[in-house]
């Protein structure tokens, strides 16, 4: 396949065929769409790996967090907070809406690296910044 899929031949065809999608992947997205949303949250492995995080959603804690895991909580569709804390350490929230079917994505990273440690990011955050210490980015495939 070259970059251009345009100028093929058989480009628009399965759209002129079945517009509305085969049988099966209506079935597929009829199915998806009943699904409650999911939030899934994953924790990057760090040298804080004894530090246990709690996933809290729209403040309220509803899950505990060990690095290198995944953390998995169904929710009704909404608009959502979410937020990692460790003790006095967390991220800011972000905030997520999620709609039947979807599935909310993120990975938490946190300054508890070698680099963070060597350069003294470590304590300037846990600290001074202890809101800042984690932070939680969209993870798309």
């Amino acid at each position: 396949m070259t970059a251009d899929d345009s100028k093929s031949p058989y480009a628009g065809l399965a759209a002129k065929v079945r517009p509305e999608g085969s049988r099966d992947a209506q079935a597929q997205a009829k199915e998806r769409a009943a699904r409650e949303p999911l939030l899934w949250i994953a924790l990057r492995p760090g040298l804080l790996d004894w530090l246990p995080c709690r996933v809290l959603v729209d403040g309220q804690p509803r899950g505990k967090l060990r690095s290198g895991q995944r953390f998995e909580v169904t929710v009704p569709a909404g608009r959502y907070s979410l937020q990692v804390a460790s003790g006095w350490l967390r991220s800011p929230a972000v905030n997520v809406e999620v709609q039947n079917g979807d599935i909310g994505q993120f990975v938490c990273h946190g300054h508890d690296s070698t680099l963070d440690f060597l350069f003294g990011l470590v304590l300037l955050y846990g600290v001074l910044l202890p809101g800042r210490f984690y932070w939680l980015k969209p993870f798309k495939r």
